[in-house]
């Protein structure tokens, strides 16, 4: 790190900036001699991610259902009218893809996001157009990169993991951007679940990915068992 005089540092104030952007460079401010402030790159700076750490409190599928019975939980109308079943979310809590909680009862869900940047127009963001599923149709998604969260991860974690999973060959150089980490909530009735209230806790960030297609591409679907076989990607502006 290198030492700049605080008058210095007050005439090349836009030098010493520029450095630290462009170059990573760090400076150390003294004063009379006196280390008095640090000027480093912004990724020196980090802001930091909510973790929520968690348990199943469930040792069983019938656990779960005693439970969701006790609690007045209209199962019974689950598994129909497109509706996901009670063993659906016994698999989503078994792999660790939501949370629980008993009293009042909620499904919590973390979702990590990742806004990509076009690497020439800056405007621009990433988003999965379409997915081409592995009977033939075609579903419109329009939608950034996003991951479930699995149990006890963190969200810089998730994003990389999910960047690797959908980006495949394309997520080799990838810079995420710390300071851009904001965490929102939303929450009302499971259109999945009727009858259970769901909170959805969304972890984003900005991201930068060297060698990404400037155009519209494709990416295949590594989970055979997945229903998507092919995701289409292109970019958007606002």
């Amino acid at each position: 790190m290198k030492k700049v005089a605080a008058s210095n540092a007050r005439q090349n104030l836009s030098r010493l900036v520029r450095d630290a952007d462009r170059e990573g460079e760090r400076f150390l401010i003294t004063h009379h001699g006196r280390s008095a402030a640090a000027l480093v790159p912004v990724s020196d700076v980090r802001v930091p991610e909510v973790q929520i750490r968690a348990r199943n409190p469930f040792e069983s599928l019938s656990g779960l259902v005693s439970w969701a019975d006790g609690m007045g939980i209209p199962i019974g109308e689950w598994g129909r009218d497109g509706h996901k079943s009670i063993e659906d979310l016994w698999v989503e809590i078994s792999m660790g893809d939501c949370i629980i909680q008993l009293d009042p009862p909620t499904r919590i869900v973390q979702v990590v996001i990742g806004h990509v940047r076009h690497p020439v127009d800056r405007s621009a963001r990433l988003v999965e157009l379409a997915q081409q599923l592995r009977d033939g149709t075609f579903r419109s998604r329009r939608r950034p990169l996003a991951e479930k969260m699995r149990l006890n991860e963190r969200p810089s974690e998730a994003l990389m993991r999910g960047l690797r999973e959908e980006l495949r060959e394309f997520a080799q150089e990838v810079r995420v951007d710390p300071q851009s980490y904001r965490m929102s909530f939303e929450e009302g009735p499971s259109p999945s679940y009727p009858g259970l209230r769901s909170v959805y806790i969304k972890h984003e960030f900005d991201v930068e990915i060297a060698g990404v297609p400037s155009g519209e591409f494709l990416t295949q679907e590594v989970s055979e068992t997945d229903p998507v076989a092919v995701h289409h990607w292109g970019w958007e502006t606002g």
